[in-house]
């Protein structure tokens, strides 16, 4: 599985690759008209071989794009699973921390939470009960 710093490298990559494999495309395209045009104009191509060569390399430019645009779509599903399960991971974070602060001394979770705070640079609810379970365990 993974992270969302690296699905999102990924997708980075993938993007810059789609505007370049575009502007390929978009360049054969237009090399493609203009050959069109001087096939109107004078009854045959300049030169066959390369009009299906470069019809060759725009069709394999399109190809590319749809798997970019496949690949892209895999890590977006990827990446909305992800942020579901650490959304649902700092709700049920949330909730343990409201059931604590509920059945206990609203001073005692005051005070446990500022130790917390103390022992951990960063105080998300997660973190919290990071510690505490790590603290359980010993």
């Amino acid at each position: 599985m993974s992270t969302i710093d690296e699905l999102d490298a990924r997708k980075n990559v993938l993007l810059t690759e789609q505007i370049e494999v575009t502007d390929a495309a978009a360049r054969i395209e237009a090399d493609l008209r203009s050959a069109g045009a001087t096939l109107a104009a004078t009854g045959e191509y300049a030169d066959a071989g390369w009009y299906r060569r470069a019809s060759d390399a725009k069709r394999h430019r399109q190809r590319r794009l749809m798997e970019i645009s496949a690949e892209l779509s895999l890590i977006n599903q990827e990446r909305k699973k992800l942020n579901v399960g650490r959304e649902m991971e700092k709700l049920r974070v949330e909730m343990f921390i409201e059931i604590i602060a509920r059945d206990f001394d609203k001073q005692d979770v005051e005070e446990a939470m500022a130790e917390v705070d103390a022992r951990i640079p960063i105080t998300t609810p997660q973190d919290r009960l990071v510690y505490l379970v790590q603290k359980n365990k010993s």
